[in-house]
């Protein structure tokens, strides 16, 4: 068995979902935010956080809301393989690096492109992949095993996230960590919305956005009972 690598687990773990790591740490950010910290002059120093937990979340949350259309555009792109090839693509500006987890695929060391005015996660959904953090993941969750998980939990509610962790570390070999739990979470909270939004707008297309919607298509005089009414057969 051996671990992941520290660089891969700690990104918004360490008991907070969302809490972000230090921009200069070299072992978590990608070659182009390094090389611009050097320019700039900027020491690789140890950072404390000194927000509260509510702060962080709401930081997170806000970074992810404002990035959301665009990433429910990028899954609706891959989800129907409309989606070109990282060799279609002459004008990314730089790359960055993640750990890719798939349900039997690992990819310790995955360089993606990005191009300056596109998130990194709509380009992660580009691979089918999603990541940990709305600003720089180190972690990405293939999303065929975040919709695997989707369907587990929906027949199985007591199959839990840790469960799933610790499933995904057996069938890597890579020893658990609770920082990967933690990871899996945020990953899947940001899943469920793509697809809570998804459902909304096939909901609007079909008109079954009124809270009434399924009273326009009923029949009163086949809803109504008389008293002793025998039971129709079938």
């Amino acid at each position: 068995m051996h671990d992941f690598d520290d660089s891969t687990l700690v990104h918004g773990g360490n008991d907070n979902r969302y809490q972000d790591n230090n921009a200069l740490d070299t072992l978590l950010f990608s070659q182009f935010l390094q090389m611009d910290a050097q320019q700039r002059g900027i020491a690789n120093c140890q950072h404390y956080d000194r927000r509260t937990q509510t702060q962080c979340n709401l930081h997170a949350h806000n970074v992810w809301s404002e990035q959301l259309s665009t990433l429910i555009d990028a899954y609706l792109l891959w989800k129907h393989g409309s989606c070109k090839s990282d060799g279609d693509d002459h004008t990314a500006d730089y790359m960055f690096e993640v750990c890719g987890i798939g349900i039997m695929d690992l990819e310790p060391s995955l360089h993606v492109s990005q191009r300056p005015d596109e998130p990194a996660n709509a380009v992660l959904l580009h691979l089918g992949l999603l990541g940990c953090s709305p600003i720089q993941p180190t972690v990405a969750i293939c999303l065929e095993c975040l919709e695997v998980y989707h369907q587990i939990h929906r027949q199985q509610s007591s199959f839990s996230i840790q469960a799933i962790t610790k499933v995904l570390c057996a069938l890597h070999n890579v020893t658990y960590s609770s920082s990967f739990w933690s990871q899996f979470a945020i990953v899947f909270d940001i899943y469920l919305e793509i697809l809570c939004y998804v459902q909304q707008q096939v909901n609007i297309v079909l008109k079954r956005d009124p809270k009434d919607w399924h009273f326009q298509g009923a029949c009163l005089c086949c809803a109504f009972e008389q008293p002793n009414e025998p039971q129709l057969i079938p």
